[in-house]
C-alpha cells in the first residue's frame, strides 16, 4: 500500500511539472517559494525506487534549473528570499534568504550523487555549504562558531542574529 501511495503521489506531482513547466521556467507552479529543492529531490528519489527513469531525469534537470537560477555571476549560491520570492516572469528575491534552502538543495545533491555517481553532484552540495560560511551575496558567515548555532537568513544589511531551531537544524544536517 505505501509503495502505491509513493507512485501515486510521485505521479501527481511528475503531472504537476509536466503541466506547468515551460521554456526558462522549469517549475510546478508560477511562483517558487520555501524549501524549494524538496520537490525535486522527491521525484529523483521516487524515480530511483519505483523506477521511473524519466521522473529521475526530470526530477534531476530541475534541480540543475534550481541551482543555476540561484547562482550570482560569481558563482557563489545565492538562493531566492522569502522577501517577494520569484514569481515566473518577475524578478528573485533576493532576500530574506533562509539556511532550509541551501540544506534542501545539499539533500537533494548528495542523493543524485549517491544515486549516479557523478562528483559534479556532491561539488555543488559543497558550494551549497558554503553558502552557510560567507560565500554568499553578503560575504558573511551565517554559522556562529561561538555558539554552535546558525543565523536564521541573510537579510539586505546582515545576517539575522538570531538562531532558531530550524536554521541550526539546517546547519546540522547540511553537515
Amino acid at each position: 500500500q505505501v509503495r502505491r501511495l509513493r507512485t501515486e503521489l510521485a505521479e501527481k506531482l511528475f503531472h504537476l511539472f509536466k503541466d506547468n513547466c515551460r521554456e526558462g521556467w522549469l517549475w510546478c507552479e508560477d511562483t517558487i517559494t520555501y524549501a524549494n529543492a524538496k520537490i525535486p529531490h522527491a521525484m529523483v528519489l521516487a524515480g530511483q525506487w519505483i523506477p521511473d527513469p524519466e521522473m529521475f531525469e526530470t526530477g534531476t534537470r530541475i534541480l540543475e534549473w534550481l541551482l543555476r537560477i540561484q547562482t550570482a555571476e560569481d558563482g557563489h549560491l545565492s538562493v531566492i528570499g522569502n522577501s517577494g520570492w520569484y514569481a515566473r516572469g518577475g524578478e528573485k528575491a533576493n532576500f530574506d534568504q533562509q539556511p532550509i534552502e541551501a540544506m534542501s538543495l545539499i539533500d537533494a545533491c548528495i542523493d543524485v550523487y549517491v544515486a549516479t555517481g557523478d562528483t559534479r553532484w556532491f561539488q555543488e552540495a559543497q558550494r551549497c555549504l558554503g553558502w552557510f560560511l560567507g560565500r554568499n551575496d553578503l560575504n558573511v558567515a551565517l554559522y556562529d562558531f561561538e555558539t554552535g548555532g546558525c543565523c536564521d537568513g541573510l537579510q539586505p544589511d546582515g545576517v539575522n542574529e538570531n538562531q532558531g531551531a530550524e536554521s541550526t537544524i539546517s546547519w546540522l544536517i547540511s553537515l
